[in-house]
């Protein structure tokens, strides 16, 4: 992931061309970071119901994270 951020090669490819400098990335990856980084927020609070010992939130967001899988593997 440090390649696509804090001048790493992946984030210079994408953000020089033969014309300009500044954001150039794809749709898809935009996309993608997004999807994913809703993923790891629903696992992060999954884990923090755990170590609260909310079984509430446990069971919510295990069911939040059902649905947003279907969400995102239907699109």
């Amino acid at each position: 992931m440090n390649d696509l951020t804090h001048t790493g090669y992946h984030q210079v490819v994408r953000r020089n061309s033969e014309t300009t400098t500044g954001p150039n990335y794809p749709e898809e990856e935009i996309t993608n970071a997004l999807a994913f980084s809703g993923a790891m927020g629903l696992l992060a609070a999954n884990l923090l119901g755990g170590i609260a010992d909310d079984s509430s939130l446990v069971e919510s967001t295990k069911e939040r994270m059902k649905e947003y899988a279907n969400r995102s593997s239907n699109k």
